[in-house]
C-alpha cells in the first residue's frame, strides 16, 4: 500500500533524529544539574555512556527499527 511505503520512508529519519533529540535532552539536563551543584561538566563520553545505560531499551528499539525492520519492509 502506498501509505505503508510512505510511512517507512518517514519513519527511518524520524527514529535516527529521535535518538539524537533524546540524547540532547539528557545532555542539557546534565548541564543544568551540574551547574546547580557547582561541579565540573561531564565529558561527552561519560554522558553518552550514562545515556545508553539509562535509555538502553529505547535506543535498542530505535536501532532495531532502523537496521532490521526497515530492510525487511523495503
Amino acid at each position: 500500500h502506498w501509505l505503508t511505503s510512505s510511512y517507512i520512508l518517514f519513519a527511518v529519519p524520524y527514529f535516527v533524529y529521535d535518538i539524537y533529540a533524546m540524547f540532547l535532552c539528557y545532555w542539557y539536563k546534565l548541564q543544568v544539574k551540574d551547574h546547580e551543584e557547582e561541579s565540573q561538566t561531564k565529558s561527552m563520553r561519560s554522558a553518552i555512556s550514562g545515556y545508553l545505560r539509562r535509555e538502553f531499551l529505547m535506543v535498542l528499539h530505535h536501532v532495531v527499527m532502523v537496521t532490521v525492520c526497515f530492510p525487511v519492509s523495503v
